[in-house]
């Protein structure tokens, strides 16, 4: 109960400080967007780290240093908790939105940083609404903003090691020509939405493998890339799992 306590007192203290840490960053962008930009990711970053440590999280990591550090990329994780967020956008080194669910759109302060940060929220329903969205992650991923997916569409709550992909989910990198970055997160307990409010201390592993490359891929490779990042992430699960339980 203690980490919920302390959870719960940070978050108010953080959204106090974001009422100055908002516009502050909005100025700077004013005058240089890139400044802007970093001085938002920074912040919202420190942020995340911070409500790693309040909940009791215990983070080990694997392969940051294959994250390409001079180009846009597309991001593509597991979805096991909402803290898969919280544990990967504060280890990103550059400008990355994240594509979520549009429910989030609604969350004040939340919502807010998300848009300030380039995430883009995917309507589940509205097909239309949606090719928008992946159709403004290529813009944004050719603008050298990269961007993140979790390509199951929605939590997995199963025993298997990932979901069936949704269809469309790796068309922001066909669009805009770039690699594809697997990372992938795995739990040795139950985290936040499982578990609020006991939040207890959690082990996690979050270990991001190597980009695919994509840059001769025609029309087949690019229909079978899917397949090829499932098969890469579930390998990376597997040894995740290796390692939490032996």
């Amino acid at each position: 109960m203690i980490y919920t306590i302390i959870s719960i007192l940070y978050l108010l203290l953080y959204a106090i400080l974001s009422l100055i840490m908002f516009p502050l960053s909005w100025l700077v962008r004013k005058i240089n967007r890139e400044k802007g930009d970093y001085m938002a990711l920074r912040y919202v970053q420190w942020g995340l780290r911070s409500v790693r440590v309040t909940t009791g999280l215990k983070l080990t990591v694997h392969g940051l240093e294959n994250i390409p550090k001079d180009e846009a990329v597309l991001f593509v994780g597991n979805h096991r908790s909402i803290f898969d967020t919280v544990v990967s956008y504060g280890l990103l080194p550059n400008r990355t939105g994240y594509i979520g669910k549009e429910e989030l759109e609604h969350i004040p302060v939340v919502s807010a940083w998300m848009r300030r940060l380039y995430c883009l929220f995917l309507p589940r329903e509205d097909i239309k609404k949606s090719l928008d969205i992946i159709l403004k992650a290529a813009e944004q991923l050719k603008e050298g903003i990269s961007m993140t997916i979790f390509p199951e569409g929605t939590r997995n709550k199963t025993k298997d090691y990932l979901i069936p992909f949704k269809s469309g989910a790796f068309k922001p990198a066909e669009r805009a020509r770039v690699r594809i970055v697997p990372m992938v997160f795995s739990y040795d307990g139950p985290v936040l939405e499982q578990s609020f409010p006991h939040l207890k201390r959690v082990r996690v592993i979050f270990s991001v493998g190597e980009p695919v490359e994509t840059g001769d891929y025609d029309k087949k490779a690019w229909k079978e890339l899917p397949d090829l990042v499932y098969g890469k992430m579930e390998d990376l699960l597997k040894e995740q799992e290796k390692e939490l339980f032996g």
